[in-house]
């Protein structure tokens, strides 16, 4: 029996916290009989008190399109070797995406080959360019700030697209019917991917197939995008720490919304999990 695959793209750093993070959802998801790849991305190196202008030097830093490419080598891995016994025999036909943050703004830049569903977690689609830090951010990773370099209408179906079969891809991207799409958001998120998320979502109906068809949207309550309390020991200190994680961590734990709607929707994307039933 052909097993789903679900892939997982964070955004989070190499310290040893972040390590501790997203396993969570490795283990849920594969408790329901599904294969899992769970996968980072480059980061851009930002250093805010060092004395060159950007602020990164000669430090390695991601530049576009490494995220993008990231996401690319994983699928295409995924692909020539998730069928393997020891990878778990999954489909690499039976494939969703699902990334949080700047993991789900990679995977909406290379959206090139037909999957089984995407899911979009609290992403930021568009940027604050008002703001000092992220303008430099966005000029490191992009090599420009200005909006109509990055803008949220070019992640969707201009220059991601850009070939021959631009305007198929377009259409595929667009018809919910071809690649299901989920949205999700949180009732504490951040303005910046707050005002992205419903600028993408507009964006989508307008061109969506057939005319006026929307995504899957929700709005996970008492969550936020950016916090989460933890208390450990490091170094022998007892410290509270608050990472970046957010509603993600709770899947798999007693507060199951998000964990819920999400497996709603994967089953609704391939017909062998519509029944529920644990391959």
């Amino acid at each position: 029996m052909d097993l789903q695959i679900e892939t997982f793209w964070t955004s989070s750093s190499h310290s040893p916290i972040h390590e501790r993070c997203w396993a969570n959802v490795g283990n849920f998801f594969a408790q329901q009989g599904m294969v899992v790849v769970v996968a980072n991305h480059q980061l851009v190196y930002y250093d805010p008190k060092a004395n060159d202008a950007d602020g990164v030097g000669e430090n390695v830093s991601a530049k576009y399109p490494d995220g993008a490419d990231d996401i690319q080598l994983t699928r295409e891995w995924i692909y020539e070797n998730i069928s393997k016994r020891e990878y778990g025999q999954g489909s690499p036909e039976n494939v969703v995406l699902m990334g949080h943050s700047s993991g789900g703004a990679h995977i909406a830049m290379n959206l090139y080959a037909e999957v089984a569903g995407v899911i979009y977690l609290s992403v930021p689609f568009w940027y604050d360019r008002e703001k000092p830090l992220r303008q430099k951010i966005i000029r490191r990773y992009y090599g420009s700030d200005a909006e109509d370099v990055w803008g949220m209408i070019r992640l969707y179906c201009n220059s991601t697209l850009a070939s021959e079969n631009s305007m198929e891809l377009t259409f595929l991207l667009s018809d919910s019917s071809k690649i299901p799409i989920y949205i999700g958001t949180v009732k504490w998120e951040v303005k910046e991917s707050c005002d992205a998320t419903i600028d993408f979502f507009n964006a989508y109906r307008a061109k969506s197939i057939p005319a006026g068809t929307l995504p899957n949207f929700h709005v996970l309550d008492k969550h936020n995008h950016v916090t989460y309390d933890l208390w450990d020991n490091i170094d022998g200190i007892c410290k509270q720490l608050m990472i970046s994680s957010s509603n993600v961590l709770s899947i798999g734990t007693e507060d199951s919304v998000q964990a819920e709607k999400l497996l709603e929707f994967i089953r609704s994307c391939i017909p062998s999990l519509s029944s529920g039933s644990k391959l």
